[in-house]
């Protein structure tokens, strides 16, 4: 999940939005189902069961705009808005202490109360998602690659049968005749970088050398969101921060609960 490529500026200093394209998409797959199957229930439908049917969709409808179009963060000048499906909250730079990925992008803030108590409060954002397992995958991946293959690191994890220097942990060297062999600059046997059996080493020129492991989505916005807060730290520092400001969204909770009713009449009547 990423942010809107078109809502990004170049620098990080104007409006930003973060919001899942892939929920985004659902959203519209799901609006021209909704859509096409509301349009044949009012030709063809003549009884009950299609006007329940109809609600079902509209109330179904409401809650994927809530799910799935709704949540967003919003980052400016003077804070960040999250919105999620029906929670909007409002957080000013100066409160913002922290910015992580878990399972979701997790705003800490912390601002004075009565006296010299600090409040904390953690807020959730539900428009970036990241698996625990696919970035544990990445991660593994990414050490992997640092290590020099998937058998240990620079050194270790030497081809049976091979000589000195041709394990994976060596330049990545082959005997003559295996699949995608090709000689090197040594006169060594070696597999070209993507080639079957390939593995990364120590000795591997720079320009041969795979491209990192993308950061995982939640990570690189949490990572965008920090180095803003920080900024707004270091500009006009902590002092001055206010609680956050959430409220209900109620076109979302109104989207949801009135064809609920309305279902709920439409099967008791």
């Amino acid at each position: 999940m990423a942010g809107d490529a078109g809502d990004r500026p170049p620098e990080h200093s104007g409006r930003q939005r973060y919001r899942s394209p892939f929920a985004v998409v659902i959203w519209w797959l799901w609006a021209l189902f909704a859509l096409a199957n509301l349009i044949d229930l009012a030709v063809q439908g003549r009884d009950r069961f299609s006007l329940e049917t109809a609600v079902g969709l509209v109330l179904i409808t409401g809650g994927v705009y809530a799910a799935a179009l709704r949540p967003r963060i919003i980052a400016d000048h003077d804070g960040l808005t999250i919105a999620n499906p029906l929670r909007e909250h409002r957080i000013g730079w100066a409160a913002v202490t922290a910015v992580d990925a878990t399972e979701l992008v997790r705003v800490r803030c912390a601002w004075p109360a009565a006296g010299q108590v600090i409040r904390e409060r953690a807020i959730y954002a539900w428009a970036v998602h990241s698996s625990r397992r696919k970035e544990a995958a990445t991660r593994m991946r990414a050490a992997r690659r640092r290590t020099g293959g998937i058998f240990g690191g620079a050194g270790s994890g030497r081809r049976a049968g091979s000589g000195p220097g041709e394990g994976f942990g060596g330049a990545s060297r082959w005997p003559a005749g295996s699949p995608g062999w090709r000689s090197g600059p040594s006169g060594a046997g070696q597999f070209p970088p993507g080639s079957p059996g390939w593995r990364s080493g120590t000795a591997m020129p720079a320009g041969d050398a795979p491209a990192a492991v993308p950061v995982m989505d939640a990570e690189h916005v949490a990572t965008a969101l920090t180095e803003r807060a920080e900024r707004a730290h270091a500009e006009a520092g902590a002092s001055g921060a206010i609680p956050p400001v959430s409220r209900w969204h109620w076109p979302s909770i109104a989207a949801i609960v009135v064809p609920a009713l309305a279902l709920i009449l439409v099967i008791h009547l």
